[in-house]
């Protein structure tokens, strides 16, 4: 259908700037200088995550219409994530605040996105079949899926929460730096970006973090796929 097309082509498009933003963010992660909590981290600019922002902030602005135009294969859940992550890319992306968080959150947490594709396209809800005629498809698509439990429990779940509650701690010792819109809506932000992607967990620890299989069940797509779906990956 043009909606699965749709969704085809979104996944394939997200790949390179995916790629670029973990790649990005992984680097300049890896070089930064230890700064003072608080007041330090959040005024500290760095170029590298501002930049990052930047293009996570033009993506999700682009992902979001998108998204809602093909609301019937994705959950509600996955639009407010993109909504809160908008939220999260403003204020290093515009404000030049937080910008040593933004590495982490719109960086390195983007490393799950390069797989979640394969993931995705080659799940029982679009072209798994593919995978009974095709051995090379099955044996990435057996690859794929366990390196993208584990980077979206280790990166998406346990480093996001304590990254979040860095930040957050940052932000309280912070706040007479921030308008009372800005400030509640970042902690709203980390607040449903870091539970919505424990959902996700548990949406994917139902399936038994099994690897999907290749045909559909009867007109519902794969609990373990969908879950991976809406990972907001």
């Amino acid at each position: 259908s043009p909606v699965q097309r749709l969704y085809v082509t979104r996944q394939l498009l997200t790949v390179p700037v995916a790629c670029a933003l973990a790649a990005a963010g992984v680097a300049a992660w890896l070089s930064r200088r230890p700064l003072l909590p608080g007041l330090g981290r959040l005024i500290h600019i760095d170029a590298n995550g501002q930049l990052i922002a930047q293009v996570a902030l033009a993506r999700q602005l682009w992902e979001i219409p998108v998204l809602y135009g093909m609301r019937t294969y994705v959950t509600g859940h996955l639009l407010l994530y993109r909504v809160a992550l908008v939220a999260l890319c403003l204020l290093p992306a515009i404000g030049r605040l937080g910008t040593y968080h933004a590495i982490y959150f719109l960086g390195v947490a983007e490393a799950p996105s390069v797989v979640l594709p394969v993931v995705a396209i080659f799940g029982p809800s679009f072209f798994g079949h593919l995978r009974e005629t095709r051995p090379a498809l099955e044996v990435v698509f057996s690859f794929s899926w366990p390196v993208f439990v584990t980077l979206f429990l280790v990166l998406r779940v346990i480093l996001w929460s304590v990254m979040a509650f860095e930040f957050i701690q940052d932000l309280m010792t912070s706040s007479v730096m921030l308008s009372t819109p800005v400030y509640g809506a970042v902690l709203s932000a980390l607040t449903v970006s870091t539970c919505l992607n424990v959902q996700t967990l548990a949406d994917l620890n139902d399936s038994g973090f099994r690897k999907p299989p290749t045909k559909p069940r009867i007109a519902v797509a794969d609990p373990a796929v969908a879950a991976a779906a809406d990972s907001g990956a």
